[in-house]
């Protein structure tokens, strides 16, 4: 749209306007230079006021170029928002009828038609005051040069001076018509500069990998993403808005994304799909994604909007652009968002859409881009409030279906509502572009003097209770969640066998178990109490059973398996534990 809108007017500047002007030129100056030589014979006299004509003409010229050039480029910045207004008009007029909004829609588009008429005003006005000037200028050069021949005694003849009176006439229209023809021209070439200015702007990175650097077909399989020293600046001349950024996103974690105004929390996903050049490494499942073609990563990661996104079209060609599905499949999975209404027939699917999805509820229009995602079935998916403009029916069909399909899934949610991600695994809070909290929403509203804390508490009591209690709920209980380090840890032969021992406080029986990675064995207790133990023997580096001591007896709630120190292992224990161990010790978190 701005860039439709910034080069709409080059359509009065012609295609062949480059030797359209080298014509004028030429035809322009060889009769100036003609006139101006047989006045000049004829009374070398009149070469004064022509030299002083000039000079106005030029001061004139300067002064109305930059005047008009500025009257132009606010005229189509003010001729925007009428035509912008006059659609969402067109497009909304039921709505409009009614809640009988007809007058408030009238004095806004009069407003808007007043501000652009002021612009065209003052722009004709402008241009018929350098007209007059000219005028004004040409009539007292053509008295000088008739009160040339009457005041000065030269031997001319009565022809010749008809004939210099003439061609000082000419010279006056030549000169004026010129002059206008060079304004003109001038001021239509602001919209040639704009195109200019857009041509010459960097290209997007190739579309498609290079050979060798292609991703493998199921890539991202896990799902992981680590961002690495990472800078992003919307131009090279301003200061970056992200500001190095590290942090690492586990496979099919749940993450909010959550920040004041300005704070980074879109330029954190524009980073993540390159829509601007960022400096630094984000690798996806081990993958940098500045090695890969924009296509091979976009088409890898879906996202839903807050603001749903609908093409002019069929609803096959806006879930399935491409034609990559059976229309079976569409019309399945237009049935898990409830969407069994708007393809029942067999040709249904093919039913219209209209510009901007305008023949649908919001919330049908969000729940066809939540169909979109499904059909891709990416390993990672960015939501970007996409619950905020729906009613609670679609609104909590939209989190079931999210909790259900998309629960093997990295999930990175941008709130702006905090309320939304208080389930999540971990919450990412944003500061001025760089990272200020990164933790379990629980352990986070524990900090009194921190962030997420400080926004929860500006909700209000009541909101900010229901949130505690709802971040409480979903870690499993007081002291459940928490950051631990090893109490056996031994710093001299790198990363060592150590057992870390978690209390668990209370167990959760809400929550479900997972699957064990490296598993070693399990039990599974039929009634587990409040003080019960869970033991992790943690195995890193080349260390083995045999180096260490002999392990603590088992425990009736014990479940043993070896991890590394970036691996995940999720716990099927009634406590439904997920678990993953850093280099600082070892964070609990529950699974799914």
């Amino acid at each position: 749209t701005r860039l439709r809108t910034s080069i709409s007017p080059s359509s009065a500047v012609e295609l062949n306007t480059t030797s359209t002007l080298a014509n004028y030129a030429t035809e322009i100056g060889f009769n100036l230079v003609g006139v101006i030589v047989l006045v000049v014979i004829v009374n070398y006299w009149i070469l004064l006021p022509t030299l002083v004509m000039f000079v106005i003409f030029y001061l004139l010229r300067r002064i109305y170029v930059s005047t008009s050039r500025n009257l132009q480029r606010l005229e189509g910045i003010t001729r925007s928002p009428v035509f912008s207004h006059l659609n969402a008009s067109l497009q909304g007029l039921t709505t409009i009828r009614a809640f009988e909004a007809q007058e408030i829609l009238k004095q806004e588009f009069d407003t808007h038609q007043d501000l652009h008429s002021s612009a065209f005003y003052l722009s004709m006005v402008s241009g018929r005051a350098f007209g007059m000037w000219m005028d004004i200028v040409c009539l007292l050069f053509l008295a000088c040069v008739t009160l040339s021949f009457l005041v000065l005694e030269t031997d001319v003849y009565d022809g010749d001076v008809g004939l210099a009176i003439t061609q000082s006439i000419g010279l006056v229209g030549i000169l004026q018509w010129g002059i206008c023809q060079s304004v003109e021209i001038e001021s239509q070439m602001t919209s040639v500069e704009r195109v200019l200015e857009f041509s010459r702007l960097p290209s997007e990175p190739p579309l498609q990998s290079e050979p060798g650097k292609k991703p493998p077909e199921d890539w991202p399989s896990k799902g992981s993403i680590i961002f690495n020293k990472v800078y992003l600046s919307y131009n090279a001349m301003e200061t970056d808005v992200l500001k190095n950024l590290n942090f690492n996103i586990l496979p099919s974690e749940k993450v909010g994304i959550v920040g004041r105004t300005g704070a980074g929390k879109s330029s954190l996903i524009s980073a993540l799909f390159r829509t601007e050049g960022i400096k630094g490494n984000i690798l996806i499942d081990g993958v940098n994604i500045c090695d890969i073609g924009l296509h091979d990563l976009r088409s890898h990661i879906s996202i839903i909007p807050q603001e749903p996104v609908l093409f002019n079209g069929t609803i096959k060609q806006n879930l399935d652009p491409f034609d990559e599905f059976a229309e079976d499949v569409l019309r399945k999975t237009l049935d898990e968002v409830e969407l069994k209404e708007i393809h029942q027939g067999s040709s249904s699917i093919h039913a219209p859409v209209s510009e901007g999805g305008s023949n649908f509820s919001v919330g049908q229009r969000q729940l066809v881009c939540l169909a979109r995602a499904l059909l891709r079935k990416n390993k990672i998916l960015v939501l970007d409030e996409a619950t905020a403009n729906v009613d609670p029916q679609t609104d909590e069909l939209i989190q079931n279906t999210l909790r259900r399909k998309f629960n093997d899934c990295t999930v990175l949610t941008i709130a702006h509502r905090l309320s939304s991600i208080m389930h999540s695994n971990r919450i990412l809070v944003m500061d001025a572009g760089t990272l200020a909290e990164f933790d379990h929403p629980y352990v986070l509203l524990q900090n009194e003097n921190g962030l997420l804390y400080s926004m929860v508490q500006k909700t209000g009591k009541q909101m900010a209770e229901e949130m505690y209690s709802q971040a409480e709920k979903w870690s499993g209980g007081p002291g459940f969640v928490y950051r631990l380090v090893p109490w056996a840890f031994f710093p001299e032969r790198g990363i060592t066998p150590t057992v870390i021992k978690v209390e668990l406080e209370e167990v959760n029986p809400n929550l479900r178990g997972g699957r064990v990675e490296n598993h070693l064995g399990k039990t599974t207790p039929s009634s587990p109490d409040r003080d019960s133990k869970l033991y992790l023997p943690v195995l890193g580096g080349r260390a083995q059973h045999d180096k260490r001591e002999k392990p603590p007896p088992v425990h009736p709630n014990e479940i043993r398996t070896s991890i590394s120190p970036s691996s995940t292992v999720e716990l099927n224990t009634t406590s439904a534990l997920a678990n993953y161990a850093t280099e600082a010790g070892l964070i609990v978190r529950k699974s799914g």
